[in-house]
């Protein structure tokens, strides 16, 4: 069987050739048989039973654990003990998870997930998550988020809670300019510096249109609207207009619509899937 079952031997016993310690076909200790005397009972060995002790001692001292040979539980206490230290010692504080779907609250507790929509936490719940984010006394007074403050959210630097960011309705995106991509001007696409909040902005949106002047008595053309301008008048349909000092005077309406040119809402946003957003602690 190999591993940590003894090896099988074949050793004298009272002149008789007997297997030691007697693992049965499977490598196994045995009971043998109770209808057949000769299939004898395995022997453990000291030597089998020393290696299991020692092993389990060494697992319980690695938890921090004082072996002894009184206490049932000593491995489930180890176990426990160095789950949660590999838990604190790998945890990453301030990570952002997005999830497809609502998480349930055991879910968060058990993935350390805190959801970031705008809440009032207490620090001693959070503390290595707080002392990572705080954004210092400095700006305690004027930051979006990340602030300490009492329980009610009025700003105190020296406050037990703190405000959290608000990840609704928001795109994250890497920090620093951008190597290869550029944006209007050849300048670089910018993220900011990290934690940093940046307000929505949309490219530069142009149009044109011309105007002639017909002759000296005010008449003029207005016509070719390009882009986002548009023109409409009281029946011209929107085809070059006229305009005649002695003609009749037309009610005419130069329009600016950026929805010629882009697809427009009441905010700017990139096309986007919604996600249940939290960070770590």
């Amino acid at each position: 069987m190999g591993k940590m079952y003894p090896n099988e031997q074949v050793i004298e016993v009272f002149g008789e050739q007997v297997k030691w310690p007697g693992l049965g076909p499977d490598g196994k200790f045995t009971n043998g048989s109770f209808t057949d005397p000769s299939v004898k009972p395995s022997f453990i060995p000291a030597g089998t039973l020393n290696l299991l002790i020692d092993n389990m001692e060494q697992v319980i001292e690695e938890a921090g654990l004082a072996p002894n040979n009184i206490e049932p539980d000593q491995l489930v206490k180890a176990f426990q003990a160095l789950e949660k230290s590999a838990t604190l010692e790998n945890r990453i504080i301030g990570e952002y998870r997005f999830f497809s779907y609502q998480p349930s609250p055991l879910q968060l507790a058990k993935w350390r997930c805190l959801p970031i929509q705008y809440q009032i936490i207490e620090i001693a719940l959070y503390p290595d998550l707080c002392a990572t984010k705080w954004v210092g006394a400095g700006l305690n007074a004027t930051a979006d988020y990340w602030y300490k403050c009492d329980e009610n959210g009025t700003r105190n630097p020296d406050g037990l809670y703190m405000r959290v960011e608000d990840g609704r309705g928001m795109f994250y995106r890497g920090a620093g300019a951008n190597a290869i991509k550029k944006g209007a001007n050849n300048a670089p696409y910018d993220g900011g510096n990290i934690g940093q909040s940046i307000g929505d902005a949309i490219r530069d949106i142009t149009g044109r249109y011309y105007t002639r002047v017909v002759d000296s008595s005010m008449g003029a053309t207005i016509g070719n609207p390009i882009g986002a301008f548009s023109i409409a008048n009281t029946g011209n349909n929107g085809a070059p207009i006229v305009l005649n000092e002695g003609g009749d005077k037309e009610l005419i309406y130069l329009h600016f619509n950026a929805s010629n040119v882009v697809p427009t809402a009441s905010e700017n946003r990139p096309a986007s899937t919604s996600t249940y957003n939290c960070i770590t602690y």
